[in-house]
């Protein structure tokens, strides 16, 4: 399918919320599973906020998504249910193959993670569809020059695959590097949103 032309680009205004630890008794986490341009994707939400968005990391299998989502959240009650707020992205992921990456900026995306990895998670939302970024470079950006192995490690426990865009995050000397959902579907993304 040919993709459409489109207006020019601009860094989505999402919004990522810090979970609280008083957030985490009790949890109740909804999923479904959907096709992308990238394979199978899983959406997770915590109280109508979307909470993961995940590949398998070999392969397709929707049973290997869902064990990575208990493994990440292993006091939770997880229920394969859909919400509105799934569908959001659902239709981000099938819009993207009809040229247009604009996603609802009204969604909050509710994370677990240290104050300095939501700060390297939010730098990585100014990068633009179809740009890349070095680690050494986005620990600049936040004000961390030094501190480029733990942005790496912050790139790794991304809970937002694709959206929170940790694929456009290349090795100084412009090799790929890795990718917690394999470096053959970085290759595919980046290529992807190179050729939109």
């Amino acid at each position: 399918m040919k993709r459409k032309s489109h207006v020019p680009r601009r860094v989505p205004k999402i919004k990522l919320r810090k979970m609280q630890p008083t957030d985490l008794a009790n949890l109740e986490i909804h999923y479904t599973t959907c096709e992308t341009p990238f394979g199978r994707c899983l959406v997770a939400s915590l109280n109508n906020d979307i909470c993961n968005v995940l590949f398998a990391e070999t392969g397709n299998s929707a049973g290997d998504i869902v064990a990575d989502l208990k493994d990440r959240w292993p006091k939770a009650k997880i229920l394969k249910k859909n919400h509105g707020t799934h569908e959001e992205i659902v239709k981000y992921f099938s819009n993207l193959q009809a040229g247009c990456e604009e996603i609802n900026t009204g969604l909050t995306f509710y994370v677990r993670g240290t104050d300095f990895q939501i700060k390297v998670w939010e730098a990585l939302i100014t990068i633009p569809f179809g740009k890349t970024s070095s680690y050494a470079g986005l620990a600049k950006k936040i004000g961390s020059p030094k501190s480029y192995r733990a942005v790496g490690t912050a790139i790794g426990n991304n809970p937002i695959a694709f959206i929170v865009p940790c694929h456009r995050i290349l090795k100084s000397d412009g090799e790929l590097g890795g990718y917690r959902w394999g470096s053959e579907r970085k290759k595919v993304m980046l290529d992807f949103e190179k050729s939109a």
